[in-house]
C-alpha cells in the first residue's frame, strides 16, 4: 500500500514538473528552438515533457540538471530583452556580447510579490536595479505617505546603485501582484573588470554621478528620487561616454560612428538580444 501510494505521488509531482517547464517556457516566450532543444534534453533524462501565479527558473527542479550552454541560454532570452532597452546596455550587447551573456547568466533575478509588499524602504541600502515587467507597483518619495508615484512597467528602478553607493530616497510598494527582474549590483560590479567595456562603464558612472551632483546642487532635488530614469538623459549620457571611451582607446572612426549612434535609431536594438541569444552554443 504504501509503495503504491508513493510511486502514485511520484508520479503526480512528475506530471507537474512537466507542465511547470511548459508554462515557464511560454510565460517567458522562450523561441520555439530552445523550447524543443530544453524539453528533449529533460525527455532523455527521464522528463517526459508533454498555481497560476509567474513561474521562476529555481522553481523548475527539472532545469537544475540543464548543462550551462542551455542554461545561459535560458537565461539570455529571459533577462536580455529588459535589460536592452536601456542605452548603456543597448550598447554594451552591440559590442560586447560576452559581456551581455556574464550580466544576464551571473548577475539578474526575478521575483513575484504579492500586493501591498515593499520592494524596498526609505533609507535602506540599495543592492539592486529592478526592472518591474508585470503588474503595478506605488513609490513614496523621502519618508511621506501622500502623493504616490505610478511606476512605469519596464522602467530602470534604483539605477544609481549600479554606478555609486546608493540609499533608497523612498519606499516602493507593490499595488498588485507584481513579477520583477533585478540586476545585482555587487554582481555587476564584479563582472566589469573582465571585459574590454570595463573603461565604458566607469566614464558613463562618471557621467552619471556628475549629472545627478549638478541636478540637486540646482535645486531639483526629485533628481535623488528612485524612479527618475529618464530614457533621453540615459541615452546622451550613453553616448557621451561612449564616444569618449572610444576616443580613450583609439577605436577606428567608422566603428565609432556605427556604435555609437542612438540605441533607438539604428534598428539594431531589436535585432541585438537574437544574435546574442543564437550566438550562444
Amino acid at each position: 500500500r504504501f509503495w503504491v501510494i508513493y510511486l502514485r505521488n511520484l508520479t503526480s509531482e512528475k506530471r507537474q514538473q512537466v507542465a511547470d517547464v511548459r508554462r515557464y517556457i511560454t510565460q517567458k516566450r522562450l523561441t520555439l528552438d530552445l523550447g524543443n532543444r530544453i524539453t528533449c534534453f529533460l525527455r532523455k533524462h527521464n522528463y517526459n515533457c508533454r498555481q497560476q501565479k509567474a513561474l521562476h527558473e529555481e522553481q523548475i527542479t527539472a532545469f537544475r540538471i540543464l548543462p550551462d550552454s542551455l542554461r545561459t541560454q535560458l537565461r539570455c532570452q529571459v533577462y536580455l530583452p529588459t535589460l536592452d532597452p536601456h542605452p548603456l546596455f543597448s550598447l554594451v550587447a552591440k559590442s560586447d556580447e560576452a559581456m551581455m551573456v556574464g550580466i544576464c547568466s551571473g548577475a539578474m533575478s526575478e521575483s513575484t510579490l504579492a500586493i501591498g509588499q515593499d520592494v524596498f524602504d526609505f533609507g535602506g541600502s540599495a543592492t539592486k536595479m529592478y526592472i518591474p515587467v508585470l503588474g503595478s507597483l506605488v513609490y513614496y518619495f523621502g519618508e511621506g505617505v501622500d502623493r504616490p508615484e505610478e511606476v512605469v512597467l519596464s522602467d530602470f528602478i534604483s539605477e544609481a546603485v549600479l554606478w555609486m553607493t546608493w540609499e533608497h530616497r523612498g519606499r516602493l510598494v507593490t499595488a498588485s501582484a507584481v513579477e520583477l527582474v533585478a540586476l545585482n549590483a555587487s554582481a555587476f560590479h564584479a563582472l566589469q573588470p573582465r571585459f574590454g567595456l570595463f573603461g565604458l562603464c566607469r566614464e558613463y558612472a562618471a557621467r552619471f554621478q556628475q549629472k545627478l551632483v549638478n541636478s540637486i546642487a540646482s535645486g531639483d532635488y526629485a533628481a535623488a528620487s528612485d524612479i527618475n530614469y529618464n530614457d533621453m538623459s540615459a541615452k546622451e549620457l550613453a553616448t557621451a561616454a561612449y564616444l569618449e571611451w572610444a576616443a580613450a582607446i583609439k577605436m577606428p572612426k567608422e566603428n565609432v560612428l556605427l556604435s555609437a549612434r542612438s540605441p533607438s535609431s539604428d534598428g539594431q536594438q531589436a535585432s541585438a538580444p537574437s544574435r546574442i541569444i543564437n550566438s550562444i552554443a
